[in-house]
């Protein structure tokens, strides 16, 4: 990033190998590919709806968790850039999406 634009980074944001245990791709994806995502489920009281995180390669979803209703019940979790989920209610699917950067 051009520094004019962001000034300076957070320290934490350093590749550091002298200090580092582990390999820079390793830091790279911990540091700068991790983001905390929170979903809210406003679409039914009676059931819970499902959350699947979508394997690369294989499409196969994986059970991540149950979404129960309302702000109270709100589910964050860490993943990735790039990650594919899809929510469902039983079977069907109603929603998918991708994490990225900005996702409201």
């Amino acid at each position: 990033t051009d520094q004019t634009l962001a000034g300076y980074t957070m320290p934490h944001f350093h590749y550091d190998d002298s200090v580092e245990d582990s390999s820079f791709e390793t830091w790279f994806t911990d540091k700068c590919s991790k983001i905390e995502v929170c979903l809210m489920n406003y679409l039914i009281k009676k059931r819970p709806l499902q959350l699947y995180w979508i394997k690369p390669g294989t499409g196969e979803g994986h059970f991540q968790a149950d979404l129960k209703y309302g702000e109270m019940n709100t589910h964050c979790f860490s993943s990735f850039l790039g990650h594919k989920f899809e929510v469902r209610l039983e079977e069907e699917v109603l929603d998918t999406f991708t994490v990225e950067h900005i996702l409201v």
